[in-house]
């Protein structure tokens, strides 16, 4: 059976790497478009928490294993974060800066930073936009938000 939305020749997702915008929705399906570009905010603001977490983890020379014990996360969810397939809540964010030697403000902003950066855009130091962006707004809603 053939799945519609990966490239079988490499097993990867079409989307990954893909940019996304709100023109990308089909004309005719007006009311999924705002969820869409939920999903797709979400994902990629995931993907920045990934990799700013490994940075950071990385940098106080700690495993998964040693920031969840101290966390008292589950190691499968932190794993999760570090792949991406989920983010932590904000209190989960304020648990885990102090043990990356971080304060839970600039964890936001330097994921929120990644974002811009990738988009083409000046980073941000504007802790209420990481707040927005972690919350699932895209970059066009928070641009609208701060309006």
């Amino acid at each position: 059976m053939r799945c519609a939305h990966k490239d079988h020749a490499f097993g990867v997702p079409k989307h990954i790497g893909a940019v996304h915008n709100v023109a990308s929705v089909p004309v005719g399906q007006p009311e999924q478009a705002p969820m869409r570009h939920h999903n797709n905010a979400l994902r990629d603001y995931r993907l920045a928490f990934a990799l700013t977490l490994s940075e950071y983890r990385s940098a106080t020379d700690t495993t998964v294993r040693e920031l969840s014990e101290t966390c008292e996360i589950p190691e499968q969810t932190m794993r999760s974060y570090e792949k991406g397939t989920h983010h932590p809540d904000l209190p989960r964010i304020v648990t885990l800066a102090p043990a990356l030697n971080a304060r839970p403000a600039a964890l936001l902003l330097a994921v929120a930073d990644r974002i811009h950066r990738a988009n083409g855009l000046e980073p941000t130091s504007s802790i209420l936009r990481a707040v927005l962006l972690h919350g699932g707004l895209s970059l066009d809603q928070v641009a609208a938000f701060d309006a």
